[in-house]
């Protein structure tokens, strides 16, 4: 970025003034704002398209209102503007979301009784919650233990003068045991909690205290099992709900007035925009109030379409057949707003105006007047919609990629942006071809830097090495994997005869690449000259490989086209030796190959002369007399020979 260089975002957000020369936007705010005033007028409706600058105009409606004479005696806001945005809560059930951003803005703004609307707020946002609790009690082994002592001890007392009776004991020792029966236990669980611990290889006075513990712990009682199962449940406000509470709003308002604006209705798919029309047309069209007004921006052409499946064909309906085809959208609109106003897109003189005033106020002290020029010519060539949220998106993107790109001038910056879908859909046809610049191809078309910034935007590199870096690395992929479409392409680019010779340079194998190269076109950006040396580079860089399949290709055929004089006779010479000493040798093979080799000679007046080339080759008596039968008195040109003895014994068999 340009050390002394400050740019500026543009604020998408409605800023309340009208910037168009006409200040079409400021003679209806008049207007509405003084509607607003009359009881007779409840919804009102701002119609525009995409980015017109609806939202602009309401926010211009509410400047006009603050400053009223009212709010100057009151010292409070008479009209207060509540924006309320049908898309950001598309997802969520709309009445209650009306009520509870509503409520909370009444609350905000002290509009009303804070507490009371706080009160019927919370109530509001609570979920209904039944639980059911159900416990299961635990008798612990302490607890029946301690139960089995008060029955064991008085029993004793009871028969302790008669157990001899009874239990025929006699002895003080087995009546010390029978008494003390119940610690023995005790003693017992403790005696196992020692030893359990002190295997855990704790210290025998830890051991002590923790055997201590939990023997003791046995007899205390706790609860076993607890289940709890609990639902929820949120009730949505109903139809009637909503009416009475809107009206208890109207109500507590008392003198202070209420205006309701549902926003972006463009933004609603369809299924949306016909719930919430419909809910704004039985809450705020058949029902009327006080304090409270609406407003509505649209676009009628959205609504139509979201309405499009509720018109009749006249001619499948005879009790429309004087009237045509019924507009559904229409008649909603005209139902649902008493009154209607249009604001329209920005005439040429209104937008060049605005587009100069968002320009300079994001380019501040670096505005190129001649820069600014051409960005705007672009603009206005290939704008779909010229609106002012157009404008803005335009110049910001222009922003933050002249942040990233300071080195690029704005009018390529401007021909990427507007163009970026088609451009960045193949970027190299895009560039090479250049058909979206349609209007404007007699000044970028032949223009060097066009390509070198327009391909540094696309692939977000520097531009001064933008060509070579992409362009090398497409064509490398193209050579290699005989990609034609996208060589030719390349090929008509201004740095393909720099690029092409390292490429090829760098290549291993040229089966495909000679293929490749050998589509060339006569408008490619590379002379006669340059080619020639290409295809003598590629010669010199195989002469030496290996062929060890007993064919001709068809590269080696092409680059015995392609290549220089000087080397003609050598290649042929190389062919033909990869095919006579090949072990899968063919003499019919080795002969058709020939004659392809002495056609293309012939046919390119090369006066090679390919069977001076050949030698000798010895071969077995089958393989001599299959040539002689395929080729009669021609057998002798292609220098085949076998021993004379063979063929005397052959013909003796």
């Amino acid at each position: 970025m340009g050390e002394n260089l400050e740019y500026k975002f543009l604020s998408n957000t409605p800023i309340g003034k009208d910037l168009f020369e006409g200040k079409s936007q400021e003679k209806i705010a008049c207007v509405v704002s003084d509607i607003l005033k009359d009881d007779k007028f409840q919804v009102i409706g701002i119609d525009g398209g995409w980015g017109t600058g609806k939202s602009n105009l309401v926010k211009i409606i509410e400047s006009k209102l603050d400053s009223q004479k009212e709010k100057k005696e009151r010292r409070e806001n008479l009209y207060n503007f509540f924006i309320y945005d049908v898309w950001g809560y598309q997802e969520d059930d709309q009445r209650k979301a009306i009520l509870i951003e509503l409520t909370n803005f009444i609350i905000d703004k002290e509009l009303a009784k804070n507490q009371k609307w706080k009160d019927k707020l919370k109530r509001l946002l609570a979920k209904e919650r039944e639980i059911t609790t159900i416990n299961t009690p635990y008798l612990s082994v302490g607890f029946i233990f301690s139960l089995f002592s008060i029955i064991y001890i008085p029993a004793i007392q009871v028969f302790r003068d008669s157990n001899e009776k009874i239990f025929g004991i006699e002895n003080l020792f087995w009546k010390l045991v029978l008494v003390l029966f119940p610690l023995f236990i005790v003693l017992g669980i403790y005696i196992y909690n020692l030893f359990k611990y002190w295997g855990k290889k704790k210290r025998f006075w830890s051991s002590f205290k923790f055997a201590s513990q939990e023997t003791f712990q046995i007899y205390t009682n706790k609860q076993r099992e607890e289940t709890k199962v609990e639902t929820i449940s949120e009730n949505e406000p109903s139809v009637r709900d909503f009416r009475d509470w809107m009206k208890e709003i109207d109500s507590d308002l008392k003198e202070k007035k209420l205006i309701i604006v549902f926003d972006n209705f463009d933004r609603l798919p369809r299924k949306q925009i016909l719930s919430i029309w419909s809910l704004i047309h039985i809450f705020f069209s058949d029902t009327k109030y006080n304090n409270i007004k609406v407003i509505i921006p649209f676009d009628r052409l959205h609504i139509k379409n979201a309405f499009r499946e509720l018109n009749v064909d006249s001619q499948k309906n005879e009790n429309t057949s004087k009237r045509g085809k019924i507009d559904f959208a229409n008649d909603y609109i005209n139902k649902t707003f008493d009154l209607v106003y249009r604001v329209s897109p920005p005439i040429m003189s209104d937008w060049k105006s605005f587009f100069k005033h968002c320009w300079t106020e994001a380019f501040r002290n670096s505005v190129d007047e001649n820069e600014y020029l051409k960005v705007e010519q672009i603009f206005e060539v290939y704008a779909k919609t010229i609106t002012p949220r157009e404008i803005i998106a335009f110049i910001n993107e222009i922003v933050s990629l002249k942040l990233l790109h300071c080195n690029i001038p704005e009018r390529y910056i401007g021909l990427f942006v507007i163009n970026k879908d088609q451009i960045l859909e193949n970027p190299l046809t895009a560039i090479t071809k250049s058909d979206f610049l349609s209007g404007l191809s007699y000044l970028y078309k032949d223009d060097d830097n066009f390509p070198k910034y327009i391909t540094a935007l696309s692939y977000q590199i520097n531009p001064e090495n933008a060509l070579e870096v992409i362009y090398r690395r497409q064509l490398e992929d193209c050579l290699v994997n005989n990609n034609v479409n996208l060589f030719n392409e390349i090929s008509k680019t201004n740095v393909f005869n720099k690029i092409v010779f390292t490429v090829i340079e760098e290549l291993k194998d040229f089966d495909k690449p000679i293929l490749t190269l050998n589509s060339l076109t006569q408008d490619a950006n590379i002379n006669g000259i340059e080619q020639q040396n290409i295809w003598d580079n590629i010669y010199l860089k195989i002469k030496t490989d290996a062929f060890p399949n007993f064919e001709l290709k068809e590269f080696q055929k092409i680059l015995f086209i392609r290549v220089g004089r000087q080397y003609k006779e050598a290649w042929a010479n190389k062919i033909i030796e990869s095919l006579y000493s090949n072990d899968a040798f063919d003499s019919v093979v080795y002969a058709k190959k020939i004659d392809e080799l002495d056609t293309i000679d012939k046919e390119n007046s090369f006066r090679i002369d390919i069977f001076k080339q050949l030698k000798t080759k010895n071969v077995s008596v089958d393989k001599f007399i299959v040539l002689v039968k395929n080729k009669r008195n021609e057998y002798n040109n292609y220098k085949i020979v076998t021993e004379k003895s063979d063929l005397d014994e052959y013909f003796r068999n």
